[in-house]
């Protein structure tokens, strides 16, 4: 999953799991080795939790949302999301994110291409607004 944020706006990550309704779900920039990879966490009978420019919500249904904000070009890099497992973290899904310096403004008939990591993540051909 690739999520793409504005400098100075937010970015609002949904990863999914299975079985863990009452986990502990985590959020980490990079592989979550010790706990002081983790950015930010759900707490014990809390579905919801700001800490910084972080905040987490378990929607108890096997799907948790991270938002950041407050967007620096710092923050672009891959992300784990994990769920605690009997004292182990594990991570569930993978993420990365990219900052870019400007918001795209789309103008009547316009043709805009955006690639990231090589992949193309977004054609528009026609655009009316």
């Amino acid at each position: 999953v690739i999520v793409i944020g504005v400098v100075g706006g937010r970015v609002i990550i949904k990863c999914s799991y299975t079985l863990a309704e009452t986990s502990i779900k985590y959020f980490c920039k990079g592989i979550c080795l010790t706990e002081s990879g983790i950015l930010i966490q759900t707490q014990d009978s809390e579905n919801c939790t700001e800490k910084g420019r972080y905040s987490i919500f378990d929607f108890r249904n096997g799907v948790f949302a991270v938002t950041i904000k407050d967007l620096k070009k710092s923050d672009s890099g891959t992300y784990w999301c994990g769920v605690d497992r009997v004292g182990f973290h594990i991570a569930v899904n993978t993420i990365s994110v990219m900052t870019v310096a400007y918001n795209i403004s789309l103008l009547f008939g316009i043709y805009i291409t955006v690639q990231c990591l090589g992949l193309l993540i977004l054609t528009i051909t026609h655009c009316y607004m």
